[in-house]
């Protein structure tokens, strides 16, 4: 879920390079419209689709121009999807297959 702040700092930084850009960012309902619009989004992504609509685009943003510039985006995985995949790569190659930095000679 879009970090709430890391969101204002984006929407910052967009009223500052679009001058003429007519979002209400006073008006609580506006920016929570506008928030909800990216809510389902990584923080990383996000800001990538931001700086992707800077350096591409003239006009001030919207949403849905915003998010033509949405990257996919897979977060890292954490030890234990790691430790499982691993598993079951040594299940299905060997424990020592050199793909798996063994020493089982390739024939």
């Amino acid at each position: 879920m879009l970090n709430k702040e890391l969101f204002k700092e984006q929407i910052e930084r967009l009223l500052y390079l679009y001058p003429t850009w007519q979002i209400e960012s006073t008006n609580p309902k506006a920016v929570r419209a506008w928030y909800d619009s990216f809510k389902n989004l990584h923080d990383m992504q996000f800001t990538k689709m931001v700086d992707k609509y800077i350096d591409t685009e003239r006009s001030v943003p919207t949403v849905a121009g915003l998010l033509s510039h949405k990257e996919e985006y897979n977060a890292p995985l954490t030890t234990e999807e790691r430790e499982k995949a691993r598993e079951s790569l040594v299940e299905l190659l060997g424990a020592n297959s050199i793909l798996l930095g063994g020493d089982q000679d390739i024939e």
